[in-house]
């Protein structure tokens, strides 16, 4: 990244070559961590007022406390969100400062690995906002949807070349997200037996194996899961009415042949379901449009047990009995 432009902002402040040689050290420094600052909010996508926001909060934070680099070669900590480039946090063993978090990801707004730029499917997505957040950790996910939900991305071509690449991302992504997604492309026609590996690899490590045959189709993963990120789950559950006629409707078409007429019916007839359950079958014959069928069905229904024995068999008649011992003898 070029900030060779900042050199006018330094010198273009009113004064003369001779004055700014004589600036203290410090004051030179300052000028220089502000203007990176400003370097930073200049380049950093226009993902919203609320992104800005913490942009700006970062910027000045990063004036206060210039940041500090890692030498360790030890893995990243696994978080919920990337890494930030503010304030440095606590001293970690070997003397080096940890980085703090950074701020929760803007609203409405999917947050992209730097290694997926210039992935197809993200000139599909329309329907939300999407940015570059260029201090993704390296075994950070793909597509960071909110603080607990992330995405990989996963070609099914490329794996049939590096089939060790998603399982070392996995390995890579832990367990720092509750929701977990591996967002497969199958881009390949012989996609049988890659598909359950990557199945198996994805169902062994708690993910969700999301199939999209196109870019398109992609691309509206990751809009439906980020606009449904808030929806309760009722919205794809069933709907079930608590009133005793549709209670009763629900049980007793589980019989064939019974419709709803035939459930109006026995319920003027039968004060309860208990009532229904004990009476005998010239009683049930008795209800307008209940043939010999349904009575039978539906007595069988009342009268049959729930469960059926493992291993039963009817016992032997006496007749039986004394035939066998004829045919032994």
């Amino acid at each position: 990244m070029d900030f060779s432009f900042l050199d006018l902002h330094s010198t273009g402040s009113g004064k003369g070559a001779a004055d700014n040689d004589t600036q203290p050290a410090s004051s030179t420094s300052e000028q220089r961590v502000s203007s990176a600052s400003m370097a930073f909010r200049f380049m950093a996508p226009p993902v919203g007022p609320q992104a800005n926001q913490s942009l700006a909060n970062a910027a000045a934070e990063s004036h206060q406390s210039s940041p500090v680099l890692h030498t360790s070669s030890a893995p990243p900590r696994p978080t919920s969100v990337p890494l930030g480039r503010g304030s440095s946090g606590p001293a970690n063993r070997s003397g080096l400062m940890e980085p703090a978090l950074a701020p929760s990801p803007p609203p409405n707004t999917i947050l992209v690995a730097p290694r997926q730029n210039g992935n197809p499917i993200l000139r599909h997505i329309r329907n939300v906002r999407w940015a570059i957040r260029e201090d993704m950790p390296a075994s950070g996910p793909d597509y960071l949807l909110n603080e607990s939900a992330a995405a990989l991305f996963l070609s099914l071509r490329y794996h049939l070349l590096h089939p060790e690449y998603i399982h070392s991302r996995i390995r890579g992504l832990q367990r720092a997200f509750r929701h977990r997604f591996l967002l497969c492309h199958v881009d390949t026609e012989d996609c049988v037996r890659p598909l359950e590996v990557v199945t198996k690899a994805a169902v062994r490590n708690g993910l969700t194996l999301l199939l999209a045959w196109s870019s398109e189709e992609a691309a509206r993963w990751l809009e439906t899961l980020k606009a449904y990120e808030n929806k309760p789950a009722s919205a794809i559950q069933e709907r079930v009415d608590t009133d005793y006629l549709s209670r009763l409707t629900a049980a007793l078409t589980t019989v064939k042949g019974v419709n709803r007429t035939d459930v109006v019916t026995l319920g003027r007839r039968f004060r309860s379901l208990a009532d229904m359950a004990t009476a005998p079958m010239e009683e049930l014959s008795a209800c307008p449009g209940l043939g010999p069928t349904k009575v039978a069905r539906l007595y069988d229904a009342f009268h049959q047990p729930f469960r059926r024995a493992a291993h039963s068999q009817p016992a032997p008649s006496a007749g039986d009995g004394s035939g066998g011992d004829a045919a032994g003898a």
